[in-house]
């Protein structure tokens, strides 16, 4: 008993210390020192006329310190012909570094595609634990004190299969994916956060603790060990260290949440992105905002990056000293749109896929030059693995890695 208490008191020690060391903190110091937001963006658009998509996708540092967001989006993931008509989206909200985030960007296609098609629903779930093995092995060849070891990081993720006539959308984390249809925002994953009853179960029982952090005059925000604010993530091992329990009961488990929605003719578009946006509109705001644009993106007079930016724009805080931590945080957001009309999707394709491709070609380093890991879809290196997760490379290179080649 005494042991537990000193434990507990070490832990509540170490929260106290960290929650004055958080990005909120952070950006209040940034704001008193003059030092401004990053506000550029970096943006893609594509197109897959099998499918009937076309889609965009932005991401904007702020005012965070650098940029730890990545994402997947892709039409064709796998040379498996099993998987063809098959689109997979995904963003990857990263935290302690960018690495995790990067790993799973350019892995999970890999992981899915390791599945069966007779099954896509195991085949996402089995991705996100493969994942996190995969990150686990690769800790034990890396010394501790290395800064992009996973038990220092992780991300949380949101992704979607898209198929012709369902989509599949599996969650860990705080991320969120939604449903525009017809003007309404339905949410298609549930939040992560520590102060679910559910959630705060399984951190109790595998020995971890909630505190609460107060973010001004009503804002409340829960904290795995008082360090995570949420519940769920592939990465994150220093709180997955029992290892008489399952990777589902861990205090932070990469467990997804996996849904199966029938799509139908009047869904309009879908939208994937990090508690940056989340945490300043609502679902329902964002699809308003898209809804609002999206007669122009079908004629082909906006591309759907360019919502996004909109969106990051507004989303982004103007005083970090007064929004309590609100849209100070690094901003990722996928907007996919289904067309159902073979010749108006021809039309769209016609006018912007000789942009796409310009813009993908302004890739600074060819493809080849990208550490990949070897070895059949299950069977990765761990030492591949802790070599990428060293790596360090160009954002321009990554985005055209992430959309293209995989």
């Amino acid at each position: 008993m005494i042991q537990a208490v000193e434990r507990n008191r070490g832990v509540i020690h170490e929260a106290s210390r960290l929650l004055r060391t958080l990005p909120f903190s952070e950006n209040l110091e940034s704001q008193r020192g003059g030092i401004k937001p990053v506000t550029d963006k970096k943006s893609h658009n594509d197109a897959s006329p099998e499918l009937g998509l076309f889609w965009g996708a932005g991401e904007m540092q702020g005012w965070r310190p650098a940029m730890e967001d990545d994402y997947v989006a892709t039409a064709s993931f796998s040379s498996d012909e099993a998987w063809a008509n098959t689109g997979l989206f995904g963003v990857f909200d990263g935290h302690g570094g960018a690495d995790v985030a990067r790993f799973c960007a350019q892995n999970l296609p890999r992981a899915v595609a390791s599945g069966t098609t007779s099954n896509p629903q195991a085949a996402m779930k089995n991705s996100f634990l493969q994942l996190d093995c995969k990150l686990a092995q690769a800790a034990k060849t890396m010394d501790v004190r290395d800064p992009a070891h996973p038990d220092k990081m992780g991300c949380t993720a949101a992704a979607c299969l898209v198929r012709r006539h369902d989509l599949i959308v599996a969650n860990a984390g705080d991320s969120r994916v939604v449903l525009g249809r017809r003007g309404r925002a339905l949410e298609l994953s549930e939040d992560h956060k520590p102060g679910s009853s559910k959630e705060l179960a399984r951190i109790k029982a595998a020995g971890g603790m909630v505190v609460e952090q107060q973010i001004g005059p009503q804002e409340v925000i829960h904290r795995v060990n008082g360090i995570l604010s949420l519940s769920r993530s592939i990465g994150d091992h220093r709180f997955k260290k029992d290892e008489t329990r399952s990777q589902a009961d861990q205090i932070i488990t990469c467990l997804p949440d996996i849904k199966t929605f029938c799509r139908q003719l009047d869904d309009d578009f879908l939208i994937i992105a990090c508690d940056g946006i989340w945490d300043v509109l609502s679902s329902q705001e964002v699809v308003d905002r898209v809804q609002k644009n999206l007669p122009a993106m079908l004629a082909g007079e906006l591309r759907p990056s360019d919502v996004i930016c909109q969106i990051l724009d507004e989303c982004l805080a103007t005083d970090p000293s007064k929004s309590f931590g609100k849209g100070t945080d690094n901003m990722t957001m996928l907007l996919v749109v289904f067309r159902n009309a073979a010749g108006e999707n021809h039309r769209w394709l016609s006018r912007m896929l000789p942009s796409c491709f310009a813009t993908a070609a302004k890739a600074s380093q060819p493809l080849a030059a990208w550490p990949r890991l070897t070895g059949p879809p299950n069977v990765l290196d761990p030492c591949s693995v802790s070599a990428l997760l060293r790596s360090r490379t160009s954002n321009s290179c990554k985005r055209n890695l992430v959309i293209k080649s995989i």
